[in-house]
């Protein structure tokens, strides 16, 4: 009698073995998929938020002109170096 008692407490035993490692085999693959599609939609919102940025900092006129102040980091001062001496 103790001898089957032990040969089915190790065949149950040995079932949720591998039950668990069937388990941690799924979660494992699951959490991939997960981080995989975060890492997508990631790469998608850089792409548009990249996209909404440079319109936004975009100059746009529908005249055709110039705005004045536009490029006032990129101006340059004209002044000669003897007049402050």
């Amino acid at each position: 009698m103790a001898k089957t008692l032990v040969t089915i407490a190790s065949i149950g035993s040995g079932v949720a073995v591998l039950a668990c490692l069937f388990t941690v085999g799924y979660i494992f693959n699951d959490i991939n998929s997960f981080y995989d599609d975060v890492i997508d939609t990631m790469t998608e919102f850089k792409f548009n938020e990249q996209q909404a940025w440079n319109s936004m900092m975009k100059p746009t006129d529908v005249f055709g002109r110039i705005k004045r102040g536009i490029n006032k980091r990129n101006a340059q001062c004209n002044y000669k170096a003897e007049t402050f001496e």
